[in-house]
């Protein structure tokens, strides 16, 4: 993976080279949602407010799964 990770409310978010963001659940590493970008994931994700903001082609903003 290329980008960095967020932690928050308890859900992990990554993204990576194959175009993917994905959320886990932090206790018990569940995969809670997956979204794919149009390229690779390259930027830092920050979350506020619930959503995941990231860059690849353009920048994203994910409203992510309830914890």
């Amino acid at each position: 993976m290329t980008s960095g990770i967020a932690l928050a409310g308890g859900i992990v978010y990554a993204g990576g080279n194959d175009y993917l963001v994905r959320a886990l659940r932090a206790s018990d590493g569940r995969q809670l949602l997956s979204f794919t970008a149009d390229g690779p994931v390259e930027s830092q994700i920050a979350v506020a407010g619930g959503i995941a903001y990231f860059g690849s082609e353009q920048v994203y903003a994910l409203k992510g799964p309830p914890a």
